[in-house]
Order: C-alpha cells, then structure tokens, then sequence
C-alpha cells in the first residue's frame, strides 16, 4: 500500500524542481533577448569594428541576429510563465488536497522536443544531451507520480 502523505510530499519536491527549472529558463531566456539587443545595437554603433572583429567574424554575428532569434525568446518567455503558473497552481492544489493537473508537464516535455531538435540540427553535445534527458525524466517522473496521487486520492 502507498503512503499519501509520501505520494504528496514526493510529488511536492518533484514539482518545486520543475518549477525551480523554469524559473531559471525564464531567466536565462530574458537574459537572452537583452543579449539579442546588446548585439543588435553593437552591430549598429560599430562596437564590433572597434573591438577588432574581423569582417567576417561581424557577418557570422550579423547572420545570427534574424527576427526568429527575437520571436523564438518571446515564445519561451510565455511559454515557460505559463508552465510556471500551473505548476504553482499544481503545487497549491497538491497542498489542498484537490485535483493535479497535467498540463504543465505536457508542456514541459512539448518545450523540451524544439531544443533537441535543434541541437540535432546545429550539432551534438553531450552535455546538453545529458541536461535534456535529465530534465525529461524528471518531468515524466513528476507527471507519473502526479497521475498516481490523482487515482489513489
């Protein structure tokens, strides 16, 4: 037979390591689009000339500043706030007693698909590989251990 109280308290830490991990997604993302306008106005005030870039090191930088780059943050900015907002939702709720839902780990995992996609693409790490898996199992191990307070309680 399974502890509740363990069920609960095991779900609760699972779920602060997910919240804590978009947080810090959310962070870094911000960091990113004042990193995506810090290259864009270097590119335009010359910052890049004066600091002894070569003229194809300033290309390789100006190729890299498209608008996806910009509207790629912008989703993962609303995308991790809504993930964050139902994990905390998720937490009261498992706190309350109530119903746990499911949607912020989908999401989570659904986010997690694009990156490694694109590190596929653009070429493979192991340590990014090793973060993505860890992060999936976390967040599926969350997910199932939510699924199983929701039958049990």
């Amino acid at each position: 037979m399974i502890s509740i109280e363990k069920l609960e308290t095991t779900l609760k830490s699972l779920n602060m390591t997910v919240f804590i991990w978009k947080i810090l997604s959310l962070v870094v993302d911000i960091f990113g689009i004042i990193g995506y306008y810090t290259n864009t106005a270097a590119l335009k005030n010359g910052t890049y000339e004066k600091a002894g870039l070569s003229s194809q090191q300033i290309e390789q930088v100006r190729q890299a500043m498209t608008p996806w780059v910009l509207v790629s943050y912008l989703i993962a900015i609303v995308l991790n706030a809504v993930i964050i907002y139902l994990l905390f939702k998720n937490h009261k709720a498992i706190k309350d007693k109530d119903y746990i839902g499911y949607w912020p780990y989908y999401l989570s995992l659904g986010f997690l698909i694009l990156p490694i996609i694109t590190q596929i693409m653009t070429g493979f790490s192991w340590l990014a590989a090793a973060i993505y898996l860890v992060q999936a199992v976390i967040i599926v191990f969350t997910y199932l251990k939510a699924k199983q307070l929701n039958e049990v309680g």
